[in-house]
């Protein structure tokens, strides 16, 4: 119980120690609660304020994020996305807490709400209200072939979504989500009536494509018009329709709007301004591409898509590519919890003295993917002769160094290589390595 708690208290030191060195700046810093932003991603450690036990936390943000790492102390979590929001679900005791790190940086949480049996309470964190302004109603996408716009019900629930349009359209096409739209008349006025509840989607397609829809309302309501025009291709902002491959430069672009300043975040920690922008992704995976746009009375509006990235000439059997393995990483550094020592050999002239140290990291391989099928199971190889092979692709696992009291200390960071090893549900196989890394016990700024 004593090793566990001392474990404890020296990772705790290291997230202080971490954050505060890095370039960044702490939104809160209180004893229950610290939001650390940082330039390329965020930090949220949360402890159990009540100290009564904790089985959801509800993390609202104004934006979908992606999580680069999650750890629980004292409890077991589980996480899940639901929309903007980030779920845990479990048991977090009186004496624990939860460590998120998060990307894009820019994007902070809203609030954190706290449930358990005996608990129900909100945390306020930071104040997005004047970052990021409210998502309009009408997202206009242009594209060759066709006109097109994105319609979300903002308000109460409305029976007409009636569509002014500067010439006369036809060909019109309307799907929806939350909602079964059904098109009344076409022309310059577009009329179409269904349930449209709060958050029901409106996909709406005309020609010809050079057609504007110039307003519209929601029975007697005027719809908000968006400020943007999108060029989505396959979900994404992308000049170019095809595969992105590691190693070669991806284009995204937007309409250019006059007085727009335009802020792009990869998902991989690169940035990039203006209403083009090229980008070259290192390593294969699954990234959000997160656009801000601010318009020329200050006020922000964000958009949002993931985008796969595949490992170039990745090859698999006759009609089945492989999948990619994506272990995360390189995590940490952590501090090491120092477990005892032992003297190794004979005697003293013959044998030295060697020094066991441990460290709980939890690995999670989720980004890794299949683009032609599922991945069924994840195999870690530790490095130590431990090998853990699960369906799940989170793993906590209790990596052990040793070192030799020696032996010269020459590296601040001890690195040990991890390998993921993903399989499909055909049998193909993809592998991958992160590191594990953690502060050198015996580094005192680079003397022996």
């Amino acid at each position: 119980m004593r090793r566990a708690l001392w474990c404890l208290m020296m990772i705790a030191t290291v997230v202080a120690f971490s954050v505060s060195v890095s370039a960044g700046n702490f939104v809160i810093k209180t004893a229950d609660v610290v939001l650390w932003r940082g330039e390329t991603n965020s930090v949220l450690v949360l402890h159990n304020p009540e100290g009564m036990l904790v089985e959801r936390i509800t993390l609202m943000f104004p934006g979908r994020v992606q999580v680069t790492e999650f750890i629980t102390y004292d409890g077991v979590m589980e996480r899940r996305q639901e929309g903007d929001s980030i779920v845990l679900t479990g048991a977090l005791l009186k004496s624990g807490f939860v460590q998120l790190r998060w990307r894009p940086a820019s994007i902070m949480p809203i609030s954190a709400r706290l449930e358990g049996d005996q608990l129900d309470r909100t945390l306020q964190l930071a104040d997005v209200a004047a970052r990021i302004g409210e998502r309009p109603e009408v997202r206009v996408i242009r594209n060759e072939e066709f006109g097109e716009a994105m319609i979300v019900r903002r308000g109460e629930a409305a029976k007409t979504l009636t569509l002014q349009f500067d010439i006369t359209v036809e060909n019109v096409y309307v799907v929806g989500l939350g909602c079964l739209p059904t098109l009344v008349h076409a022309g310059s006025d577009v009329v179409i009536t269904g349930d449209f509840i709060e958050g029901a989607t409106i996909d709406i397609r005309w020609e010809p494509s050079d057609a504007r829809l110039i307003g519209g309302s929601f029975d007697d309501s005027p719809l908000e018009m968006g400020e943007i025009d999108l060029v989505p291709i396959g979900g994404m902002w992308r000049a170019d329709p095809s595969p992105a491959f590691v190693g070669e430069p991806v284009t995204f672009r937007i309409m250019r709007q006059s007085g727009m300043t335009y802020s792009w975040d990869f998902g991989d920690g690169g940035r990039a301004s203006g209403a083009v922008a090229e980008h070259t992704f290192e390593r294969a995976g699954k990234y959000l591409v997160t656009l801000f746009l601010r318009t020329p009375n200050d006020k922000e509006f964000l958009y949002q898509g993931w985008l796969t990235v595949s490992s170039e000439g990745r090859q698999g059997s006759p009609g089945n590519i492989a999948p990619d393995a994506i272990p995360g990483g390189p995590y940490g550094p952590y501090d090491l919890v120092w477990d005892g020592n032992e003297w190794i050999g004979g005697e003293e002239e013959d044998g030295y003295w060697v020094d066991y140290y441990y460290c709980d990291v939890y690995f999670d391989a989720s980004p890794s993917y299949d683009p032609d099928g599922e991945v069924v199971e994840y195999r870690w190889d530790f490095g130590d002769g431990t090998t853990v092979t699960s369906a799940s692709p989170y793993v906590l696992h209790r990596v052990e160094v040793t070192i030799r009291e020696d032996d010269p200390i020459t590296d601040e960071i001890i690195r040990v290589p991890v390998t993921l090893t993903v399989y499909d549900d055909r049998g193909e196989s993809g592998s991958s390595t992160t590191y594990a890394e953690f502060y050198n016990p015996g580094w005192w700024g680079g003397g022996e």
